[in-house]
């Protein structure tokens, strides 16, 4: 055969393109399970900051007004929640507290409020901080205690340590629920 009737083949066979989409979709099934493990964990590291931060915040305030700040759980129209386990899940609110005690004293003392939405996350306080958070204006916390953000899909579980000296520390939790890391 002369080389000018040889035929050139260009595109793809059916079989090939088939065989290519088979490899993809290995491929994709594959790498979707850490990917959404991948964003779960951003998610939980987003949210512990967003918490860290909120608590800096709180002190940052009483060290900048030279007054006491308190963070507590509940609402701007509620107030601090009451009892032996309030609940942080649904939100809390940054105010000035001037006689250092964890009282809402309405809109006028109110810095800032944080609803939290993060579903597959519960928010509770331990030890000292059930109740809430004051900052006195030296920084320093009135007590001590610690927040446990338990994943509710199973997810890692961190605790968020306020120490009395005002310093926050972040740990992973091996099990919520419990007094001890």
């Amino acid at each position: 055969m002369s080389r000018r009737h040889e035929a050139r083949h260009t595109g793809l066979t059916l079989v090939e393109l088939v065989m290519g989409m088979a490899l993809a979709v290995i491929v994709m099934a594959l790498a979707i399970p850490s990917l959404q493990a991948l964003m779960a964990n951003a998610q939980r590291s987003s949210v512990v900051t967003w918490i860290s931060a909120s608590l800096l915040y709180g002190r940052s305030e009483a060290i900048k007004q030279a007054s006491p700040v308190s963070l507590c759980p509940g609402t701007p129209q509620a107030g601090c929640e009451s009892g032996k386990q309030p609940d942080w899940s649904g939100g809390w609110i940054v105010f000035r507290a001037p006689d250092a005690a964890i009282r809402y004293q309405g809109e006028p003392s109110l810095l800032r409020t944080h609803r939290f939405i993060h579903s597959p996350f519960t928010l509770k306080a331990h030890a000292g901080i059930r109740q809430g958070v004051t900052y006195r204006a030296s920084g320093f916390a009135e007590h001590a205690g610690w927040l446990d953000l338990c994943s509710t899909d199973g997810g890692e579980n961190h605790r968020i340590l306020v120490h009395a000296a005002g310093r926050l520390e972040v740990e992973d939790l091996n099990q919520c629920g419990t007094g001890t890391g």
